[in-house]
């Protein structure tokens, strides 16, 4: 045995002996499911764990346990039972307490039994098993050795049991296992009832798609969507308040179509305006249609149903940034919508015609729309003594609107909306835009999870980084220092409302619901669609430059860099200049090759910088705080040489810097012409 073996295995011996517990071999802790695993984790308002036996064979629960390693106040509990047989392919749940309506205590097929004070004689609980709701670690042990392992929440894994972030549980009741192998990774969970499409820019569905405006079509796009149906509605909204929108589904279901609505049970703020149309909705099921509501109990898979749209004859997708308000689907064209009387707000949406888009979002419905999970509740149940009513639709106004052929990509909360959005604003190369309702305050600062990082990130790369936001949500100084220390170019829009989401990246558009927030990305249920055509995303374009042309007020000051050379040899000093209006200014020169930034009062900056292909990056601050970049790329180590610069790009670059250094060389001419003189009168002449 060489030195490196014996210092390994006294490294091993003292590890085991410095460690309570034993180590799982990487063949237990990973790899294809079997045998007793854990599989469902409950931390919300009931606190318990689940097991599923995986194998082919029954086990005895006697020589298994179940820690909670880290509780709320730092305690610790495990779970350990006298001689109990699981077979094969079942699942036992362990609850601290049942209690009714909830579904980690009502699973069907699933044994369910209580540990603590009160609980089965079989089940000991030493110290308080309790999952903290905010973040923790479970392990599963067999004969003292753990097996498996999740870390979710905020609790942070060491890298012994658990590879990777946590797994993130913004939201939900509870987490469960997926998946057919254990990779003791976040990918081996979900929240309880979500989907998990994850985001995959290669999927492209054939279509046509006709684009519109809001306030400017009146939502009449979707009236004609609607109208069109003749065998099937699916609507999924957050908000549904249109009386004439209403009575048009009214209408349908009463020629037969069947018309599903799911509704957010709970909308922030809104509450009362169910009550509102519950005769509606009652007619509506009268009549063979049917409504269900979701959230709003003590399952919620999602923070906010938040999404807007719409599947008809399972080939039509209507989707929308906007509610079908009456305000927003007034049904008639709006020509003038920066009226401070315009209706409706600033939105996107679409119409898109796609088989294949239609059965993606059919399935996406039928889980959302399912009860399995106990968090949605049947209309007849919430509104039992509901009356219903007479309606009468009114057509709008009729109007056209031009389609255009392209691919569509589909875009989820929580699956995979930021996801896309970090893919397809990473991967732009002339033109990023946004109009966004919000701006979480967690995503102000430019970390890296928030969206404006992607937005800046492109600018620095040269690309058009635009953004919109409402003056209703996010505050006027907001966006100023969003101009001021990036290169996004910011606005605040007035009126219409902003309430879009909506995105543009080169010849790609995004119709969406999701907000700019933690939870509109990471725990709403909310819908999108990429568009990928030039013609959609040019006409979406236009509207948005329309709005930042009228909105875009910031001023702040022009920099420019000269004396930058494109390549320099290895080792060669560099000199530039920056040319600002008069002010007095701090620089911030970051050469992009790893050294630390060099900080000047003076518009020019000395460096020798190290070899390679490097971003200059100038920041500058002036008197009054505001802040402007500007970006420069150059290569040193590169074939042409580069020596220094001439006089007249020397004096051309040092703008308010030129007059003083030319009068302190007129100075030093002078006092050298003076010294010169004196010499020659002093001398005597020979002959």
């Amino acid at each position: 045995m060489d030195a490196l073996a014996k210092a390994a295995a006294v490294f091993a011996v003292a590890m085991i002996a410095l460690c309570p517990v034993a180590l799982a071999a990487d063949s237990e802790a990973s790899g294809s499911l079997d045998g007793l695993m854990l599989y469902e984790v409950s931390y919300d308002d009931v606190k318990g764990v689940a097991v599923h036996n995986y194998g082919s064979s029954s086990v005895d629960l006697s020589d298994y346990s179940i820690a909670d390693r880290t509780g709320t106040s730092g305690s610790e509990g495990t779970l350990t039972f006298s001689s109990y047989t699981v077979a094969a392919g079942a699942t036992i749940v362990f609850v601290e307490e049942m209690q009714t309506g909830y579904a980690f205590c009502e699973q069907s097929g699933a044994e369910t039994y209580v540990y603590g004070d009160n609980g089965a004689s079989w089940i000991t609980m030493t110290g308080s098993f309790n999952p903290a709701a905010g973040g923790d670690d479970v392990y599963l042990f067999r004969n003292g050795t753990i097996i498996d392992a999740v870390f979710y929440g905020s609790k942070e894994s060491d890298g012994t049991y658990w590879s990777g972030d946590s797994f993130d549980v913004d939201g939900g009741a509870f987490i469960i296992r997926t998946g057919s192998t254990d990779t003791d990774t976040a990918a081996d969970w979900s929240v309880y009832g979500r989907t998990t499409l994850t985001f995959d820019a290669s999927i492209q569905y054939s279509a046509t798609v006709t684009p519109f405006l809001f306030p400017e079509s009146g939502g009449i796009p979707v009236y004609q969507a609607i109208e069109s149906a003749t065998s099937s509605i699916k609507v999924n909204l957050y908000m549904l308040s249109s009386a004439n929108m209403l009575s048009l589904l009214c209408m349908k279901a009463a020629e037969g179509v069947d018309v599903d609505i799911l509704l957010e049970g709970a909308p922030l703020g809104y509450t009362s305006y169910i009550s509102n149309i519950a005769t509606y909705l009652a007619t509506i099921e009268s009549q063979g249609g049917e409504v269900r509501f979701i959230g709003g109990t003590v399952n919620d898979r999602y923070d906010y149903d938040h999404a807007k749209y719409a599947i008809i004859d399972g080939d039509t997708v209507v989707v929308t940034s906007e509610n079908w308000t009456a305000a927003n689907v007034n049904g008639t064209l709006d020509s003038t919508p920066y009226d401070s009387d315009t209706e409706g707000n600033r939105g996107w949406g679409v119409v898109v015609e796609s088989t294949q888009y239609a059965a993606y979002m059919d399935a996406v419905f039928e889980t959302d729309w399912s009860t399995e999970y106990g968090d949605v509740t049947l209309f007849s149940d919430k509104y039992p003594n509901a009356n219903t009513r007479t309606y009468t639709y009114t057509e709008p106004e009729e109007a056209t609107f031009a389609s255009y052929s392209a691919t569509v990509t589909p875009v989820l909360s929580s699956d995979s909306s930021y996801d896309a959005l970090e893919y397809y604003v990473s991967n732009a190369t002339t033109r990023a835009y946004s109009e966004q309702q919000s701006l979480s305050d967690s995503y102000v600062d430019t970390t890296d999870d928030s969206p404006l990082n992607l937005f800046s990130a492109a600018a620095l790369r040269g690309v058009d980084s635009r953004l919109i936001f409402g003056t209703a949500n996010v505050e006027t100084e907001t966006v100023l220092d969003i101009n001021m220390t990036t290169s996004i170019k910011a606005a605040s829009m007035s009126t219409p409302t902003l309430h879009n989401k909506g995105v543009i990246c080169d010849d790609s558009a995004m119709v969406s619901s999701v907000n700019w927030t933690p939870t509109s990305f990471g725990s709403n249920r909310e819908v999108a669609v990429m568009i990928h055509s030039a013609d959609v995303a040019d006409y979406f374009a236009e509207s948005f430059l329309a709005d930042f042309d009228r909105y875009y007020t910031y001023e702040g000051f022009d920099v420019t860099l000269s004396g930058l050379n494109s390549t320099y040899d290895s080792g060669a000093e560099i000199v530039v200049y920056a040319t600002v209006p008069q002010d007095i200014y701090t620089f911030v020169w970051d050469l992009g090759d790893g050294s630390d930034p060099i900080t000047t009062t003076e518009a020019f900056v000395v460096a020798k910088p190290a070899d390679g292909t490097h971003t200059l990056t100038l920041t500058v601050t002036n008197s009054e705080g505001l802040v402007e970049t500007v970006t420069a790329t150059y290569t040193v180590g590169g074939s042409s040489s580069t020596s220094g610069t001439d006089l007249s790009s020397l004096f051309g670059s040092l703008g308010q810097y030129a007059y003083v250094i030319i009068g302190a060389l007129l100075v030093i001419i002078a006092a050298v012409a003076t010294a010169l003189g004196k010499g020659s009168k002093g001398k005597k002449r020979r002959s």
